[in-house]
């Protein structure tokens, strides 16, 4: 449920280069959280670079949903009823 909600809040920033900036980087998220968690983590054999592949493989679900609900989110911050 945080996906389609921050999408929503960054949908209403008012300046165009800042909002479509964090867009990105909400997209950018699952992405950026999981790396984080694969750079402080030991690396296992053959090495980090293997495992990084593989864990995104792994969260590829994850960043669909994600980016779909985040997607819709800002869709519908930026959508005029009038």
């Amino acid at each position: 449920m945080p996906a389609p909600l921050l999408g929503f809040l960054v949908g209403y920033i008012l300046s165009n280069r800042r909002r479509w900036a964090t867009y990105v980087l909400l997209l950018l998220s699952p992405v950026l959280a999981m790396t984080l968690v694969m750079a402080f983590t030991p690396p296992a054999p053959p090495s980090f670079l293997a495992w990084w592949g593989a864990a995104m493989v792994m969260i590829s679900p994850v960043i669909i949903i994600w980016a779909i609900s985040t997607t819709v989110g800002f869709a519908t911050a930026r959508w005029n009823v009038r």
